[in-house]
């Protein structure tokens, strides 16, 4: 819409300049013409702008919606119609100014070469607006595809989240209900919470950083339950600006892979340690678990795992580009995963 008011603002600016130039030479340039009358020159120069400015744009545009069936065709209805508003613009000229200095046709002739001469520079004006404008439409066009290709990219990444923890945790919800309904309900309203976000806060490529770590917190104190005694979860979030802009989810994978391939030894230290550093614009997450042979994977702990950690990268590559840094290494039996922009 933005750019088809330009374009209106251009092609006006475009007669009104051609009109101005036409009229000032009749006006100034040639005193033989003066006397003719200023309303004369102006209805004249304002039919000949018409015919010479906005027949190049009908001609040109002709021309552009030939050249999609055949160039050879395009060419023709460019040099047939050029020769038609050469004709049409000194016809006028003609009946209306020349004829009264030259008594006979032959004496002023439509097809000598300043004929062609001076219909070039309105033409070639023309041509140059509409090349230009086809150009940053065809590009606004291509940047448009690219926004839509990565929203729907981004939207089916976010959508990928394993859904081993939800049944996992209505599994847990359901014991506990007969057992301990107080802590059944804790759970429940943890689990409300982190839909609801996913719901609706998560259709945002951005969120608060705040509600990002509501969404782990929740996440956590499940797992927490889940996981009881056997494994000690430590976490640390320093958020200088709470309000500071994240991608929803993030964190979400390696949060879940630690807490799916933590340790379970019974006589070892098991344990999950989660860190969350954001400080002017940088942030920085850091994951790190204990990890041995006692943990059982199977091709689907493993299918989702790899496609949890994918997905981060894609999504801070379509998102931040270059500007992040994304590691996951196995020193002796400790996991890390770290996430920095």
């Amino acid at each position: 819409m933005q750019s088809n008011k330009v374009y209106t603002y251009v092609i006006l600016t475009y007669l009104i300049s051609f009109f101005i130039y036409y009229f000032w030479q009749d006006l100034a340039g040639y005193t033989e013409f003066q006397w003719l009358g200023l309303e004369h020159l102006i209805i004249l120069n304002t039919v000949i702008t018409l015919i010479k400015c906005g027949g190049s744009l009908l001609v040109i545009k002709g021309a552009k919606k030939a050249l999609r069936k055949s160039l050879l065709l395009a060419l023709l209805i460019l040099v047939t119609g050029y020769i038609m508003v050469m004709v049409a613009s000194y016809y006028i000229l003609w009946e209306f100014k020349l004829s009264y200095y030259y008594e006979f046709y032959s004496t002023f002739s439509f097809f000598r070469f300043s004929s062609f001469q001076e219909l070039i520079f309105p033409f070639i004006a023309m041509l140059i607006i509409e090349v230009t404008f086809d150009y940053f439409r065809q590009y606004k066009e291509q940047q448009s595809l690219k926004i839509e290709k990565t929203k729907a990219e981004l939207n089916f990444l976010k959508g990928q989240i394993s859904p081993h923890f939800l049944f996992n945790t209505i599994n847990t919800i359901f014991w506990l209900i007969v057992k301990k309904p107080k802590e059944a309900q804790a759970l429940l309203l943890n689990l409300s919470d982190m839909l609801r976000y996913q719901l609706y806060d998560c259709e945002n490529n951005f969120v608060p950083l705040q509600k990002e770590v509501d969404y782990l917190n929740d996440l956590i104190s499940i797992e927490k339950h889940r996981k009881g005694s056997d494994v000690t979860v430590t976490t640390s979030f320093e958020l200088e600006n709470e309000q500071f802009q994240v991608p929803p989810l993030l964190f979400l994978p390696l949060v879940e892979n630690a807490f799916k391939h933590v340790s379970k030894k019974a006589d070892s230290y098991n344990f999950i340690k989660i860190e969350l550093i954001q400080n002017a614009n940088k942030v920085s997450f850091h994951v790190e678990n204990s990890t041995d042979n006692s943990v059982v994977k199977t091709i689907e702990d493993k299918k989702y795992s790899g496609i949890g950690l994918k997905n981060i990268q894609k999504r801070m590559t379509l998102i931040l580009k270059e500007n992040y840094v994304f590691e996951t290494t196995q020193i002796d039996n400790t996991y890390h995963a770290k996430i920095e922009f």
